[in-house]
Formats: structure tokens, sequence, C-alpha cells
């Protein structure tokens, strides 16, 4: 590590996110370096959610960071720097969307596990957390992108409104639907899978031969 690697590593992770911003709107390149290092781990993983594609994530944080340069001076939100590079990764995810439809993202199993009531409150083995993902792919997409960005991204709910365009009640209102209707589906499996057990057969006893 050469070092002008080292004074970027060190001014990451002394400086805040806002001194950093506010550093890179008057042209310094290495506080930009910075913010990416900072938060391009956590966009990729974000956009791979979205896409199901690590190529296709990382051009599009790619992508993401090319916009926030070319816009950072006009931004005027330097304490809302990461909720703004996510409504900027999320538009892209969306425009991506529209143009590959490609398989809904799945959500993670624990993050909503935690926050559901009824029979997802139980679910806790592997079998069980794969069909909540499973099941996932077919809530409507603003259901989970709400549910992603609250749950797995730990954004508050002021943070979502913002990133998806909507107030604070709609954000809410979505993910209780979210959660609901996963639950739902999570019971009307169950109610499917214990009629079916109780219509199979069950294997006869073999009596043994005498000799």
């Amino acid at each position: 590590m050469n070092a002008r690697e080292t004074m970027t590593q060190t001014r990451s992770v002394m400086q805040t996110e806002e001194q950093l911003v506010r550093a890179a709107q008057q042209g310094c390149t290495d506080s930009f370096r910075c913010l990416v290092d900072r938060f391009g781990g956590q966009l990729v993983r974000f956009l791979h959610r979205r896409t199901g594609s690590t190529q296709d994530a990382e051009d599009l944080a790619q992508e993401t960071f090319i916009r926030v340069y070319r816009k950072l001076g006009s931004n005027r939100h330097i304490g809302q720097f990461s909720t703004w590079i996510y409504t900027i990764a999320s538009r892209l995810a969306v425009s991506h969307y529209r143009r590959q439809r490609p398989t809904a993202p799945i959500p993670d199993s624990a993050a909503v596990m935690d926050t559901a009531a009824g029979p997802t409150a139980q679910l806790e083995t592997a079998e069980q957390h794969r069909n909540i993902r499973r099941l996932a792919r077919t809530l409507p997409a603003n259901q989970w992108q709400a549910l992603e960005l609250r749950y797995l991204e730990q954004k508050t709910i002021e943070d979502v409104a913002q990133v998806m365009g909507k107030t604070q009640m709609n954000v809410k209102v979505l993910l209780h639907r979210a959660r609901q209707n996963l639950a739902a589906k999570l019971q009307a499996e169950q109610i499917q899978t214990d009629a079916a057990e109780s219509q199979s057969p069950r294997p006869t006893a073999v009596a043994g031969k005498s000799r």
C-alpha cells in the first residue's frame, strides 16, 4: 500500500460521512473515493438482491456513483447522503427491472420473521426459511422494496419514504401489508401440506416370518 492509499484509508476511517461529502463537493477526489469505499459494498449487495446478478449489481453501483459524482455539487442534503445514493440506486434498479424483467428478488427470511406476526414468528428451520424466500417472490414489488430497505438495509421509515418517493404513512402501510401477505401465504401453504399428509396412505407393518 502506497502513501496515498494509506492516507485515503485513514481519511475514510477518521472522517464522518458529512465531512467526506463536503470535501468531495470542494473537489477532493480522495474524499469521494472514501465515500465509494464506504458505501460501495453495501450498495452492490442491495442491487444484487434487486437484480439477482452480481455483474448487473456491480454495473448499476458504478452507474450510481457516476451520477452521484456528477450531481454532488448540487446536492444540498449533505447529512442525508446515504439516503440520496440509495434513491438513485433504487431508481436505476427499477429501470433495469423494466428492461430485463428478472426474477423478483428474495428477502432475507430471518429479517422478515423478526417482524411478522402469526405463523412467520415460529419458522426456524432452513427448509421453512427457503419457503419464505420462495413465497416472497410473489409479493408485489413495492412491498418487497419496503421490506428490503427497512429490515435488510436497516433504513428508518423516513429514509425508506424518501427512497421510494412515498409518505411515511404509505411506507408503514406497505410494510404491514407485506408482513400480512407473507404470513397468509405461509399459513395457506401449511394447511395444504397438512391436508396432503393426512390423505397419504400410511405404511402397514409387515409381520415377521416364523422359522
